[in-house]
């Protein structure tokens, strides 16, 4: 799980950023859940899943729009311990990746952790507003983080996201799948998400739509652990079923 940019105070008052903070060392993305344990080895073999399917998105864009390089620019909005962000390099993406989050704690873990070259630019979000001037990015993703964000505050996230991005800039929201009973267990039973409130695809291409997002599509990925690779055929056989763990959902600016 990435640590949220809004979120509902602690059950015991306690500020979003101290909440999450006591998570950050030695941050293990809910792998200390038995079923996370038994069908994936390591936290980056999920999120390999997500980040291979974003690069090859990100090259069938590029092929589409007939342009001579990939997006350059990245921004992993609310990028916890850098995990995705970590994974992103080590699977090839070339481009200047930032992240940032509300927790302190978890950008000291990215920067402690950081194993793939220079670390990339990592800062605070700090009063509601990215630190960032408009128009930014290339790409801003979102993994992970809005089930997190009270409802009430999620509009504010979508039009942030969509404020640092290009004009043709693409966007991605990545989150966990309210229909799938496997994932709803999973989170039931994870102590960093006992504040989530989980979201249907249909809430968050609303969202997108209202900050200004075109042409959003949505794809499932996760129907099958991530290590049987065996399996990778099928998992792309049935993106168009929402059911699986996770689903993206996805546009332009």
């Amino acid at each position: 799980m990435k640590t949220p940019i809004h979120t509902p105070q602690g059950r015991h008052g306690s500020s979003p950023a101290a909440e999450f903070d006591q998570f950050a060392v030695g941050y293990s993305a809910g792998m200390d859940n038995p079923i996370k344990k038994m069908v994936g080895d390591n936290p980056d073999i999920f999120i390999e899943v997500k980040a291979r399917w974003l690069l090859a998105n990100l090259a069938q864009h590029t092929a589409s729009a007939q342009l001579a390089v990939v997006p350059q620019r990245l921004l992993d909005f609310g990028c916890g311990a850098g995990l995705f962000l970590q994974v992103l390099r080590r699977l090839g993406f070339a481009g200047v990746l930032h992240g940032c989050d509300i927790s302190s704690g978890m950008l000291a873990e990215a920067v402690r952790t950081w194993s793939e070259g220079a670390v990339p630019v990592l800062e605070p979000f700090v009063n509601g507003k990215l630190p960032y001037a408009d128009a930014t990015f290339d790409v801003v993703l979102a993994s992970a983080v809005l089930h997190h964000i009270a409802p009430g505050q999620r509009e504010a996230s979508y039009t942030e996201m969509a404020r640092v991005l290009k004009s043709g800039g693409l966007c991605y929201v990545f989150e966990h799948n309210p229909y799938n009973p496997v994932t709803r267990w999973v989170v039931a039973r994870t102590p960093m998400d006992r504040h989530a409130i989980l979201l249907f695809n249909r809430a968050v291409r609303a969202g997108l739509a209202a900050a200004g997002i075109r042409h959003i599509q949505v794809e499932n990925l996760m129907f099958f652990p991530p290590k049987w690779r065996w399996a990778q055929p099928l998992e792309q056989a049935l993106r168009w079923l929402p059911c699986g763990g996770q689903y993206v959902a996805f546009g332009e600016k």
